[in-house]
């Protein structure tokens, strides 16, 4: 029995040297720095795997986000990169990211399609940050089986996390000499399930522009989101960098690479996709499938048409019709319909709003297309017979 006593209390002593060991050693405030300092400059160019095949070299592009992604000891802005759903501009980041030498320095995240604790966490597990080890606090909830939640550790972690990032971009900068860059994809997301973090996360933006040891990098699509951020005092540190569309000459010669007639090709674009990589992907795989043309667009024409019935055409064909004819200001177009309606129309793809010009055009190629080949912009009474008639094959 004494036998058995002394081999437990020499393990429970050799137990708890070995947790104090771990803990003084691996889990203090100053190895959690140093590990997320090595993980900046090891760098994280998104796990979504980059297809260069499905792209086109736009070197001018790359070298512009270099100065953003690779910035000088004396920045102090933080950025947004703005540009339509389907332009490239996650491509172009993660394309740059990967050229950059090493020390990399950049971090990116894609905001998941989850509530705002889904992305903390993400962040979290990103930048490799944990809360310093409270070993006495974890035993007694271990013994009092006190099972904390998921959302219950997000609800606290943001503060913590600001506050350390700030922290690592200090110890960055001492280190290498610029600061390192934390990139926010889809920010959108984050916006649509919990706007008050966004703020916060632009107050950690301008923070870390306001001493020059963090840069952060907004990538958004949505107008709203923008107009949220652009509205905050926290704004007066922000640059915006807009994305645009290619070429319609290098989107034919993109298409005319991936084995699809000149001809086919000159018209795809002109009539469908314009220069945007999704809608040039898109066509691409339905060419393949033996799609025509006119099917392609047929498709495209029939979810248009699903979404202005949803709405409300006869609402909105007086706006349609000046869209028509030229590019219209979002005040003018707020005074023809309803601000909620131009809001589902940008929602839906079929409208956009430039933030910095704040011009009301057509969302795509093939949505214009959709109002010059099919009238709708004329009336309701007149086109919804000719809606009706319009064949489609599913793609």
């Amino acid at each position: 029995m004494w036998n058995f006593l002394a081999v437990a209390t020499l393990s429970g002593i050799a137990l708890t040297v070995v947790a104090g060991w771990y803990v003084f050693t691996y889990e203090t405030e100053e190895v959690i720095t140093n590990d997320m300092v090595l993980q900046f400059s090891n760098g994280v160019d998104g796990d979504v795997r980059v297809d260069d095949n499905a792209t086109v070299a736009r070197p001018e592009l790359l070298n512009q986000l270099l100065t953003i992604l690779q910035p000088k000891p004396t920045a102090s802005q933080y950025y947004i990169i703005l540009g339509e759903s389907g332009v490239g501009k996650s491509t172009a980041v993660r394309q740059t990211i990967k050229q950059l030498e090493d020390p990399r320095g950049v971090i990116y995240i894609m905001a998941p399609s989850a509530d705002s604790s889904a992305f903390v966490a993400r962040l979290a597990e990103t930048t490799k940050y944990r809360k310093a080890v409270d070993f006495w606090g974890r035993l007694r909830r271990y013994i009092a089986d006190d099972r904390v939640t998921v959302s219950e550790v997000s609800v606290g972690l943001w503060p913590r996390l600001e506050k350390k990032l700030l922290e690592v971009g200090k110890a960055y900068l001492a280190k290498y000499k610029r600061p390192p860059v934390l990139v926010i994809d889809a920010a959108d997301k984050i916006y649509k399930e919990d706007p008050k973090l966004l703020f916060h996360i632009q107050a950690l933006a301008k923070d870390g522009a306001d001493s020059g040891c963090l840069r952060v990098v907004f990538v958004i699509s949505e107008t709203s989101a923008f107009e949220m951020l652009d509205s905050h005092s926290h704004a007066s540190r922000s640059e915006v960098f807009l994305v645009d569309e290619i070429e319609d000459n290098e989107a034919v010669e993109y298409l005319d690479s991936k084995d699809v007639k000149k001809k086919d090709a000159t018209d795809a674009v002109a009539r469908i996709t314009g220069g945007r990589f999704a809608l040039l992907n898109s066509y691409v795989s339905a060419h393949q499938r033996g799609l025509t043309n006119d099917q392609v667009l047929a498709n495209y024409h029939a979810a248009t048409k699903d979404v202005l019935v949803d709405v409300g055409i006869k609402a909105t064909d007086e706006l349609f019709r000046a869209v028509s004819s030229r590019q219209l200001e979002s005040s003018e177009a707020k005074e023809l319909v309803e601000p909620n309606t131009i809001a589902q129309l940008t929602r839906d793809n079929i409208l956009t709003v430039n933030p910095t010009t704040r011009l009301v055009t057509f969302n795509s190629r093939h949505v214009q297309t959709f109002f010059t080949e099919t009238g709708v912009f004329l009336s309701l009474v007149c086109c919804r017979p000719l809606l009706a008639r319009i064949e489609y094959v599913l793609v």
